[in-house]
């Protein structure tokens, strides 16, 4: 082992141990966890100081925290239910989870928790690392996000990723999510079997305005990075009755020619604020074009305090004048 300067004046951090609380087989559920700290865990990626993933279910976290360990957070498996809790200062997530495990799915809830300045170590937030990468129960009331304040994490804040056979239904509602450097909420390769997302009733301010690059990953200065809702190649998801403000970029609506391809998205009745003369609203299909046609965006306020502000549809950039007139074709139904 080589150190730049000499060990005995520099403080060096080793690992001990990696967990507190794991059960010998995965089995019955039932345990509760609460009034605890959990501190500087020598945790791996996708591994938590109490639990993981799917060797176990049906837990409860009430009023602990998990602060400072080298990997996750929590690390969920299916039926958790998580309330009070705080999770920060994590190397690499906050939250990673199991939706199935043992040939069991159940719903996972998080309602009232604090989730804060994770990625602290030199993960690629792109290939996964900051306030959470959630995966999404196969069938049933799919993960429930209620009351939390995600903020300051060195990536995206909520992440839904990589269930294309779901049929459940997800849900965002009644958080603050503010201060993160990439994305506040990225519905990301979703539900391609009937399952939907609903995102309502968020405080979305100031995300995707920090930048990354030394610290692992993308700047949130480029393009996708820096949108504070951003749903890609998903299907069935709702963003309705946010506040939507002063983030880098506000919402894109994109394709990538990934299955399960984009459909069926309604952003509608948000207030959306801009102040730095970035984009609004974007609509990006992939070369498949005619998929795009299937989302709309309806009856949302436009706050701008910028002639430059654009809106975006099918690779055409309008000014809200434009936006307007366009709306009653290409999948912009109803007025704005």
């Amino acid at each position: 082992m080589l150190f730049r300067s000499n060990p005995t004046s520099v403080n060096v951090r080793i690992s001990v141990t990696d967990a507190a609380v794991v059960p010998p087989a995965f089995g019955p559920g039932g345990l509760v966890i609460e009034d605890i700290t959990f501190r500087k865990y020598a945790t791996d990626i996708w591994r938590s100081a109490a639990g993981n993933n799917g060797d176990h279910r049906d837990w409860t976290f009430r009023r602990c925290a998990f602060i400072d360990s080298h990997g996750s957070g929590m690390a969920l498996g299916p039926g958790d239910v998580v309330a009070n809790c705080r999770v920060g200062w994590q190397g690499f997530e906050g939250f990673t989870n199991a939706c199935e495990a043992g040939g069991y799915t159940a719903t996972q809830t998080i309602t009232d928790t604090e989730v804060c300045y994770n990625k602290r170590a030199r993960y690629r937030w792109d290939w996964e690392g900051g306030g959470s990468k959630f995966d999404t129960p196969t069938s049933g009331t799919g993960l429930q996000i209620r009351n939390c304040w995600w903020h300051h994490n060195q990536g995206p804040a909520i992440w839904f990723d990589l269930n294309t056979t779901e049929t459940s239904a997800s849900v965002v509602e009644s958080c603050l999510i503010e201060d993160n450097e990439i994305k506040a909420i990225f519905n990301e390769i979703t539900n391609a079997a009937g399952g939907t997302t609903l995102i309502r009733w968020n405080e979305i301010r100031n995300n995707g305005t920090g930048s990354v690059a030394n610290n692992g990953g993308t700047a949130a200065s480029s393009g996708d990075a820096a949108t504070a809702v951003d749903i890609s190649n998903s299907r069935g998801t709702t963003v309705t009755a946010n506040r939507i403000e002063d983030n880098n970029h506000a919402v894109i609506v994109r394709d990538d020619d990934r299955s399960p391809f984009l459909n069926g998205c309604s952003v509608d009745h948000n207030s959306i604020k801009q102040a730095n003369g970035q984009i609004v609203i974007k609509y990006r299909p992939g070369v498949g074009a005619t998929r795009i046609a299937t989302c709309g965006a309806d009856w949302n306020s436009y706050w701008v305090t910028s002639s430059s502000s654009v809106w975006n549809y099918n690779l055409t950039t309008y000014t809200f004048a434009g936006w307007q007139a366009a709306r009653g074709g290409g999948g912009l139904t109803g007025a704005l």
